[in-house]
């Protein structure tokens, strides 16, 4: 009997055993989900709320979805969210989590329009007064070398061989701008005999070649508008302490100084003392004085020739100075730098 009662207590439990089994094949077993034990019923109807809700969410965002401009490279992005996905939870409840793409490279192809490449432009052509193409020599390196050759042999460019005495102060010369223009011209004197005495003007033409401008008297004056005053050496005539002289002005190329007119005058005390010479000789007084002209009582009347030395006409003063002024009114009286005619003082020009 003993040895009979442990067999019946395994049949017994074999017997349950095999009843579960049967109660397992019949009934599901509960779904454990998010930690809350729900059966099959309830779990089919989960599914279904969750299928309908993302087939929504699907479709709103297929309604609001733009396509990105690729090719223009300015593909953007926003930043979406996506819910952590938890077993048995409603998405109301499920907490957003923050989600940043990635940044896109933008598109190789630019649809800006190619820049033009700006093409080579050669630089203009510069204009130059010198028409040979040639280096043109400094007027000062010309003017030194023609005041070397009247030095040591006397030659004066244009006049030949003078007797030329450097250690005469009255034989010098002067380089400057004389005309306002720019360019330097160049003043020799030499006032040796009075035969001799000569002032030479001269220039450097575009070939860098020397040339003359006027061959005149020491007894000169320079305005700086290019008129030229040359006054004789002596009087002929009772002008008294006036000296006549000759107007210069420039030719239109400003190559030469050419006589425009002469100047002279009577002066009344001169007039005078040449009749009373001439009553004590028993003569006839050899000038007569214009009183009618000299409507100024000045004294002094001034007879103005042509440039061809043909036609004159004698003025008061008044109407003389208003003439002149058409030669030099405006301008100023130009004051050489004379130097000493020395090796020295040629060397200097260019230095």
């Amino acid at each position: 009997m003993k040895k009979i009662l442990p067999i019946l207590c395994i049949a017994a439990v074999l017997t349950g055993c095999g009843k579960v089994d049967q109660a397992s094949k019949k009934d599901s077993m509960p779904v454990v989900k998010g930690g809350t034990v729900m059966t099959d019923e309830n779990t089919t109807g989960k599914d279904e709320e969750e299928v309908q809700e993302k087939s929504s969410e699907a479709k709103g965002q297929t309604d609001n979805f733009k396509p990105a401009d690729k090719a223009r490279g300015e593909e953007k992005q926003e930043p979406t969210t996506h819910k952590a996905y938890v077993a048995g939870q409603r998405k109301s409840d499920i907490p957003t989590q923050t989600y940043i793409p990635k940044p896109v490279r933008p598109s190789t192809r630019s649809t800006k329009p190619a820049e033009s490449v700006p093409k080579s432009v050669a630089p203009p052509e510069k204009k130059t007064d010198n028409p040979t193409g040639q280096e043109q020599t400094s007027p000062r390196v010309v003017f030194s070398a023609a005041l070397s050759g009247i030095m040591k042999e006397g030659n004066v460019p244009g006049h030949g061989q003078m007797n030329i005495n450097v250690s005469d102060p009255g034989c010098k010369f002067a380089v400057g701008d004389l005309e306002g223009d720019g360019s330097e011209e160049m003043i020799f004197v030499s006032s040796g005999s009075s035969a001799e005495a000569i002032a030479v003007i001269y220039g450097v033409d575009e070939e860098g070649k020397l040339f003359e401008k006027a061959s005149v008297s020491p007894d000169m004056t320079i305005y700086s508008n290019g008129t030229l005053i040359v006054r004789s050496s002596h009087a002929q005539g009772p002008s008294g302490d006036f000296m006549p002289y000759t107007i210069m002005t420039l030719s239109a190329d400003g190559r030469r100084y050419e006589a425009a007119a002469s100047v002279d005058a009577i002066d009344r005390a001169q007039v005078e003392i040449a009749a009373q010479t001439a009553l004590e000789n028993g003569s006839e007084p050899p000038y007569t004085y214009p009183e009618d002209v000299d409507t100024s009582n000045s004294g002094v009347v001034y007879i103005i020739g042509s440039a061809g030395g043909g036609d004159t006409r004698t003025v008061d003063v008044t109407e003389y100075e208003s003439w002149l002024a058409q030669f030099t009114g405006g301008a100023s009286a130009v004051s050489p730098d004379f130097r000493q005619l020395s090796a020295d003082n040629i060397r200097s020009l260019t230095e």
